[in-house]
């Protein structure tokens, strides 16, 4: 069967995998022989997918364009929630700075003895009522049509009564003039939106970046004496000029750099301005000195053993190499030797000693009795 056999709806059925299996193995039969079915049936195929592509891409152009509208009217909404705000205070704001005063004229009041004149019959026939005159804003008496004589006594106090008020003109107390709006709820307005826009600056810290540096070096010393230095060169970072102090183990100060013992320091530098660094367990090492010690038991001198800060021995040879006077030395206590020897000797001459602290160090020297 040629491709023009097939129906449009045909193919399409195919393609929607809408076709009975019968009518679908049929088909796929003559599609296995029919070069120009299978020509059309690609056709068909790459119109379905571009009809396909050229939906999806107008639902995501209506998809962006239903987003932009839904950003405009939050923004909307925002925008008129601020100006909402700014309105409410802005009303507060006029009610609590403006308050208007308004004073209603007090009506004059008749006196009792005006109003028992009114009251009074006259013999005469009376007046009519008294009319007004809007225009001229004046009152006045209608006359009656029997005027009342000269003679009559009560004409007299009629005219008293009615005179006043032929005259006077009408007066109204004037209205109070209304209060100015201040004319600086705007820079109230913009103080109170730059307040809320302006952002909080905290304070900053001065050192918080500053980095102190320094080249420290440290010269040993002899065992049991403060022959030890701290050397501090090359200072950097911060604002010059600098100083600096060292701290024994205890956290004490120390008066100088060039007599200390054997130990752990701490050094502090600071800058001009106050930036502090901190340079922990900087170590003074010992050395084992040669210690040289002289004197002359005949003319009563004696020795004083150096104190030692632990535990340790003390062994004196003679100049043979043999033991000439020991003893067991007890920390941070003074000892002093006369020269003698274990047994009772005194002579002169050259005698080198050691001597050995519990923790296995030693410290040598030679002693010279002179006579």
């Amino acid at each position: 069967m040629s491709a023009a056999k097939y129906t449009y709806e045909q193919i399409e059925e195919y393609l929607l995998g809408i076709m009975t299996n019968a009518e679908k193995e049929r088909f796929e039969q003559e599609l296995a022989s029919n070069d120009a079915l299978r020509s059309e049936l690609d056709i068909h195929r790459l119109a379905s997918e571009f009809v396909i592509e050229h939906r999806i891409v107008a639902v995501k152009s209506q998809l962006s364009a239903i987003d932009t509208q839904s950003r405009a009217r939050a923004s909307k909404r925002i925008i008129g929630g601020i100006s909402g705000l700014l309105l409410l205070l802005g009303g507060t704001y006029l009610l609590l700075n403006q308050t208007k005063t308004i004073t209603t004229p007090q009506q004059p009041q008749m006196t009792q003895p005006v109003l028992e004149k009114v009251a009074k019959p006259l013999d005469a026939p009376q007046t009519s009522p008294a009319y007004s005159d809007k225009k001229e804003g004046k009152i006045g008496i209608v006359s009656s049509p029997h005027p009342i004589s000269a003679s009559s006594p009560n004409k007299q106090e009629a005219e008293k009564t009615a005179l006043p008020l032929a005259t006077e003109t009408q007066k109204t107390a004037p209205l109070p003039e209304p209060m100015p709006v201040k004319e600086d709820l705007p820079q109230a307005v913009k103080a109170l939106k730059s307040e809320a826009a302006a952002p909080t600056v905290l304070p900053v810290d001065p050192c918080k970046l500053v980095q102190l540096t320094a080249q420290i070096s440290t010269h040993p010393s002899c065992a049991d004496k403060k022959e030890g230095m701290i050397l501090i060169s090359q200072p950097k970072g911060g604002t010059a000029p600098y100083k600096t102090s060292i701290l024994d183990e205890e956290q004490n100060a120390v008066a100088s750099t060039h007599t200390l013992s054997s130990g752990y320091y701490t050094v502090m530098m600071a800058d001009a301005r106050g930036c502090v660094q901190k340079f922990q367990r900087i170590f003074v090492p010992s050395k084992n000195c040669p210690l040289s010690y002289s004197f002359n038991p005949f003319l009563g001198e004696t020795w004083e053993i150096p104190v030692p800060k632990q535990n340790a021995t003390l062994r004196i040879m003679d100049n043979t190499g043999n033991l000439y006077f020991s003893k067991d030395l007890k920390a941070n206590e003074k000892e002093n030797w006369s020269g003698q020897s274990l047994h009772g000797e005194q002579k002169s001459g050259y005698f080198p000693f050691e001597i050995r602290y519990e923790d296995g160090s030693s410290v040598q020297g030679s002693i010279t009795i002179v006579k």
